[in-house]
């Protein structure tokens, strides 16, 4: 993370600064090219997603969010309890 973190302040798109609360940590700060390249990123991720998603009407992209956001939440809490994703006998 750290190496990342050298990238973006490399690049100017972010600052790290002395936390004002606890003086052993650094919080990190969007600097304004990096609130501009930040809006630049997600118009693109929205263009490649309409496009990716183009074949399905809207209630079928509001039905396969809903299944990606039960598996998802079905996967955390696997990890959350240390264990493995259990098969389902009715699939």
């Amino acid at each position: 993370m750290v190496a990342r973190m050298d990238v973006l302040e490399a690049h100017g798109l972010i600052e790290r600064r002395r936390s004002s609360e606890d003086r052993r940590a650094y919080e990190i700060v969007l600097t304004a090219a990096g609130r501009r390249k930040l809006k630049t990123l997600r118009a693109k991720a929205r263009e490649h997603s309409e496009h990716f998603f183009r074949a399905l009407t809207a209630p079928e992209r509001k039905q396969l969010h809903a299944l990606l956001a039960k598996l998802s939440a079905g996967l955390d809490a696997d990890q959350a309890q240390g264990s493995r994703p259990r098969a389902r006998a009715d699939t």
